[in-house]
């Protein structure tokens, strides 16, 4: 991935030379992680399916009651339970 000579895709996992041909697979990845590559496939899948519907202009929006980053609870501490 890249923009140099020898990339096979740009920065928006379209093949260069063929249009409308998107790799969205770990073959893209420059360099392979030492560990599974389940979890970066899949994102690289989500991220392409995001570009693919920027590309086509579709507004994307979040269901209600949903944040871009789920808030996680905070538990009390023994300290913070005691104290107040």
């Amino acid at each position: 991935m890249g923009s140099d000579e020898l990339a096979v895709v740009d920065e928006r996992l379209r093949v260069h030379g063929i249009k409308r041909l998107r790799i969205a697979d770990a073959s893209i990845m420059p360099k392979l992680i030492s560990g599974n590559t389940n979890a970066p496939a899949i994102m690289i899948a989500e991220k392409c399916a995001d570009m693919l519907l920027q590309d086509a202009g579709v507004k994307t929006t979040l269901p209600e009651g949903l944040s871009e980053q789920p808030r996680l609870k905070k538990r009390k501490t023994k300290a913070a339970a005691t104290t107040a």
